[in-house]
């Protein structure tokens, strides 16, 4: 295993994809990632050199780092999270929101917050962190039984350890949720919590199954007033040209707002950027030519979403 020092040379690249136990990559404001995260990627391991395993049973795999660099303040919300996972071999397979078989109560430990999830077992969590290694002490454990894990957004302070699950604010239904980027964020990591009963001290990692795969927006606070089309349909292989429209002016530093689909194979995702003073920018939706008649939705994600259906035809 290379030291995760690696984090900090790597190229800033716009859209990407990376494997939690491989090399990370930074991202773009406005920009949209994808990830492949396995079951036995360790949270605690965020910003650390070697696995920790205090619970005992396995410290698994390191968990990868998405650099965030410059874009403290602004959100990042999930557009899809699929894949099931399992705490144990004979274990039923869950999705991201987790087993409901078990409350997670885990402990604080290397300098990063534990949390408690009430009737949540191996959920997807994430955490923010600096440029330093975490050292203790760690901030204080977000407790569920008192947030609630149905809020539209959340503000986690660096090095606290949060929770994800599907990224909505149902089980598997209702609207994204927003995580705040803390200010001196510059890496953002996702993972699991676990331990014995998903309690205590991080651990037994290593007897955990399967794999998520997340697809998430990065984008800014400024409210989208309205997304539109020149067309609602199109043939496949043109251009698609757009327009979004802002409730208040872009600030100095301008807005970039990602559009994305769940059909990158018809419907290319892309950045709309909105100069500084003004509130509306364009953009040009990339279509692939398709064997039969499609509908894909985009979606644009900023402090709020705004989405529409095309029609791709052949």
């Amino acid at each position: 295993m290379k030291s995760m020092m690696i984090r900090r040379s790597v190229s800033i690249v716009t859209v990407f994809i990376f494997v939690m136990i491989l090399f990370p990559r930074p991202a773009l404001p406005g920009g949209s990632f994808c990830s492949i995260i396995d079951a036995r990627s360790n949270i605690y391991s965020a910003g650390h050199l070697v696995i920790p395993n205090p619970g005992g049973g396995g410290g698994g795999l390191f968990c990868g780092g998405l650099g965030i660099s410059g874009i403290d303040g602004q959100v990042i919300s999930f557009v899809s999270i699929s894949g099931m996972v399992s705490g144990a071999l004979g274990y039923p397979l869950h999705s991201a929101d987790a087993w409901t078989g078990g409350t997670t109560d885990m402990n604080s430990y290397g300098g990063l917050a534990g949390l408690i999830v009430p009737d949540h077992s191996l959920c997807l969590v994430g955490v923010f962190l600096d440029n330093s290694e975490p050292v203790d002490p760690a901030p204080p454990r977000l407790d569920y039984a008192i947030l609630t894990t149905g809020l539209t957004d959340y503000y986690p302070q660096l090095h606290q350890i949060f929770f994800i699950g599907d990224g909505l604010t149902g089980f598997g239904t209702g609207q994204p949720q927003r995580f705040h980027i803390p200010t001196g964020a510059t890496w953002f990591y996702l993972g699991f919590a676990d331990g014995w009963a998903y309690s205590g001290d991080p651990g037994y990692y290593d007897d955990n199954t399967g794999s998520l795969s997340v697809y998430a927006a990065v984008g800014s606070q400024a409210q989208i007033s309205k997304m539109t089309l020149k067309s609602s349909s199109i043939k496949g292989g043109r251009k698609l040209k757009g327009t979004i429209q802002l409730r208040s002016a872009a600030p100095s530093a301008g807005v970039s707002i990602p559009i994305v689909s769940l059909n990158e194979s018809v419907v290319l995702g892309m950045v709309c950027y909105i100069n500084p003073g003004s509130k509306q920018g364009s953009f040009s939706l990339n279509t692939k030519r398709v064997s039969s008649t499609t509908k894909v939705k985009i979606t644009a994600y900023s402090s709020n979403t705004a989405s529409k259906t095309i029609t791709v035809t052949k």
